[in-house]
């Protein structure tokens, strides 16, 4: 089954090359170093956060339309731009 969840991902000016990453739907939040990491972080939360759930009880997908990121958990940190990830659980 593929799910997908936006994702916000708040790249922050520092020497690790740093993004925060929130995703709304879920209530979660993690970090990755590089874009390439913070994808995988992003996939990795969003699977275990799903992995024993069905279907029917999964929170609802809400389009990135329906997301402010002005109003992100990491807004003022950085950066921000929302992505759809998708994961194959």
């Amino acid at each position: 089954m593929i799910i997908k969840y936006p994702v916000i991902f708040t790249k922050i000016n520092d020497e690790k090359d740093t993004y925060l990453i929130e995703i709304p739907d879920l209530k979660g939040i993690t970090e990755g170093y590089g874009l390439a990491d913070a994808m995988k972080m992003a996939k990795d939360y969003i699977k275990c956060y799903c992995f024993d759930k069905a279907y029917k009880d999964l929170p609802k997908q809400s389009s990135i339309e329906e997301i402010d990121i002005s109003n992100g958990v990491f807004s003022k940190d950085g950066n921000s731009d929302i992505s759809i990830v998708d994961v194959n659980i």
